[in-house]
């Protein structure tokens, strides 16, 4: 008992060093301590509390798959696989682990701190996420040093002593294995411009034909529909024939317009995301930009479609508008 109370004695000492002045500076500050309410306000608030199984039941699907790795904005994923692949270690660690506590008498403090805090995270996860709109499995990392830990030992406790260090070694180089073929096999091709040939233009992409200074020619242009509602996204597609010119400097904006003539929403890139260097001159590349639209914007309305080509140096716009591209608005 004694070893109980000093474990979460220096526990509490530490969580006070780091952050006590923080939470007083947010009560005195916000009058809350977790300034989850002001945070609502900004990011948007849930129409309900969520029950913590109501939370698991909607958004468990996108926070396991987050946790293992959901690169760029929350829209690369990596393949089956490899989803599978860590389910399959974290299912065979928590055996080990109901394994280990049914089995062994003497568990040492340690992991039971370290359980706790695991416990811990997870629960300010849930009354965080019950009532903002966001469930990303960045916001469980701090407890994944302790669960790392944990799921050692469940591991530990399933292999035999003979073969243990070799269970260990072999599944230490498959993470390395992985982390250094990531970058290669996911988030590199994603980031990769779509080269096309020309006869492969949809048919119903609206024509353009604009030229610009830098040699750059714009064939066509596709939106993937012509309504949306507030919260939603729209990506648009321009398929551009690239001259040999210099385009390192230049991005494309996207700009949508409502009927007053105030931009509600934009989206900036480099031409083929920036990643032009392997690519071979003269080509015809498809860029998408997908255009998230603010829930806050008032509707119903009817918008225009803006884009253009600027200078990144020179501060130079060229700025046009996708014909019979209009957005139709609705609540």
């Amino acid at each position: 008992m004694r070893a109980v109370f000093m474990s979460g004695a220096l526990l509490a000492v530490v969580i006070a060093t780091i952050a006590a002045w923080w939470y007083c500076r947010n009560l005195l500050l916000y009058g809350d301590v977790t300034t989850f309410g002001r945070l609502a306000v900004l990011v948007g608030e849930r129409p309900r509390p969520l029950s913590f199984w109501r939370w698991i039941i909607a958004e468990g699907e996108g926070l396991r798959l987050s946790t293992w790795g959901v690169f760029g904005w929350f829209n690369i994923r990596a393949s089956s696989e490899f989803y599978l692949f860590f389910d399959g270690l974290s299912f065979v660690g928590a055996i080990g682990i109901v394994i280990a506590l049914c089995t062994r008498r003497n568990i040492s403090m340690g992991l039971g701190i370290l359980g706790l805090w695991c416990g811990l995270i997870v629960f300010a996860f849930w009354g965080y996420a019950s009532n903002i709109i966001t469930s990303q499995g960045r916001l469980l990392f701090p407890a994944l040093p302790a669960g790392a830990i944990f799921w050692s030992w469940g591991i530990d406790s399933l292999a035999p002593s003979r073969i243990r260090s070799w269970v260990t070694l072999g599944i230490g180089c498959a993470l390395i294995m992985i982390a250094a073929l990531v970058p290669w096999l996911f988030i590199a091709p994603a980031y990769a411009p779509k080269v096309i040939g020309e006869d492969t233009i949809p048919p119903n992409a609206i024509p353009l034909n604009w030229h610009f200074d830098n040699g750059d020619e714009w064939l066509g242009a596709i939106i993937d529909q012509t309504s949306a509602r507030p919260g939603e996204e729209r990506t648009i597609t321009i398929y551009q024939r690239l001259s040999s010119g210099p385009v390192s400097n230049d991005a494309i904006f996207i700009h949508i317009v409502n009927s007053a003539g105030v931009i509600i929403a934009q989206r900036d890139s480099f031409i083929g995301s920036g990643n032009l260097v392997r690519l071979a001159m003269p080509a015809i590349i498809a860029d998408s930009f997908s255009v998230a639209i603010p829930v806050t914007v008032p509707a119903s309305d009817e918008w225009q479609i803006r884009v253009g080509m600027y200078n990144q140096l020179a501060a130079v716009a060229h700025q046009r508008w996708i014909p019979s591209a209009d957005l139709s608005v609705t609540s």
